[in-house]
């Protein structure tokens, strides 16, 4: 018998309201995919608010410093 090279089995997306994307701005599960941004992850649009968003996005705050 032959072993199979990933040994860890591969998680799979569940049935239901959990494995779709959550509008942000509504809470809406009616999202359509819109395409990719610029490195590659997928964008969605939500249908009834029209919000564009990238599912699990993190906010990254830039710092700004002032010299003076």
């Amino acid at each position: 018998m032959k072993k199979s090279r990933n040994s860890q089995p591969t998680q799979q997306f569940m049935d239901g309201e959990d494995s779709k994307p959550v509008c942000p701005k509504c809470g809406s599960h009616n999202i359509r995919k819109n395409g990719h941004i610029h490195n590659g992850k997928q964008n969605h649009q939500c249908k009834d608010c029209g919000r564009q968003f990238v599912e699990g996005n993190q906010k990254k705050y830039i710092s700004v410093v002032l010299i003076m």
